[in-house]
């Protein structure tokens, strides 16, 4: 397959609550099997004061995290390069603690599913809300003007919630698209495809993300991008044709994609 990545560094664990795979080996030999050089564990990553036990680990199980990716990436050193991480919003209050895990890690991505760090998922619901959005654009921008993270997780995460991608969302957009640009940072074409049904939108009838409406916008744009498998059982990392889904959605649209790990 001429467009697939030999790499993915968007993978998660039982520990956020909200994957299925009991061993963290699993995903490992899934990759070995499915071809990956290189696989990246990002489990939601923990805050000292916030626990969600069906959003992020919590703030407990990080040194078990640390040191069971740690054990696998000395085990399989000779099979596969597996690189220690994790997901994180951008929270400028709790800075100190996300460049801790930083430190103790090999890398960040930044994945913003909500505007305030002890919301959930649903951050964004309601007809679009502009003051949201907005904030969303923000925490969004700042993280990657902060130089922390090495790529955007689904940058378009908050099409969930929306009704109409409208002129907010297109300015949200294009900010995204700037600031990915200014700071050489990758965005994040999700391949899991969260909602493969599309879904009914004032504008039209489309997956939820990737997005067509948000990337035809990026798309105006010199940004780098990346797939993320953002696998949360070991099937996701096996689902080949997730790329030939993904690339149906985006067809048309001249997009750069890197072809060379980031670490």
């Amino acid at each position: 397959m001429e467009n697939r990545q030999l790499f993915n560094y968007h993978t998660h664990t039982y520990r956020c609550g909200h994957a299925s795979m009991e061993h963290d080996e699993e995903y490992v030999l899934a990759a070995i099997e499915a071809g990956f050089k290189q696989i990246g564990f990002s489990d939601h990553g923990p805050f000292r004061e916030f626990n969600k036990p069906s959003d992020r680990m919590n703030y407990d199980r990080m040194e078990e995290y640390l040191e069971s990716i740690y054990s696998l990436k000395a085990k399989y050193k000779n099979q596969i390069d597996i690189k220690v991480g994790f997901e994180f919003e951008y929270f400028p209050d709790h800075i100190d603690q996300i460049l801790d895990l930083k430190e103790r890690s090999e890398y960040l991505i930044l994945g913003q599913h909500y505007a305030y760090p002890d919301a959930g998922f649903d951050y964004c619901l309601g007809p679009n809300n502009k003051d949201t959005l907005l904030k969303y654009r923000d925490l969004v921008c700042e993280g990657m003007e902060s130089g922390h993270f090495i790529y955007l997780a689904h940058p378009d995460y908050f099409c969930a919630s929306i009704t109409e991608f409208d002129d907010v969302c297109k300015e949200v957009a294009s900010d995204i698209a700037k600031t990915a640009v200014k700071t050489d940072t990758p965005l994040e074409l999700n391949i899991k495809l969260r909602d493969r049904k599309p879904k009914h939108y004032k504008n039209g009838d489309y997956i939820v993300y990737p997005h067509r409406p948000f990337w035809e916008v990026i798309a105006q744009y010199p940004v780098k991008c990346i797939y993320g498998f953002d696998a949360h059982d070991t099937d996701q990392l096996k689902r080949m044709e997730n790329y030939t889904d993904c690339d149906t959605i985006i067809k048309g649209l001249n997009l750069e994609f890197i072809k060379e790990p980031l670490i």
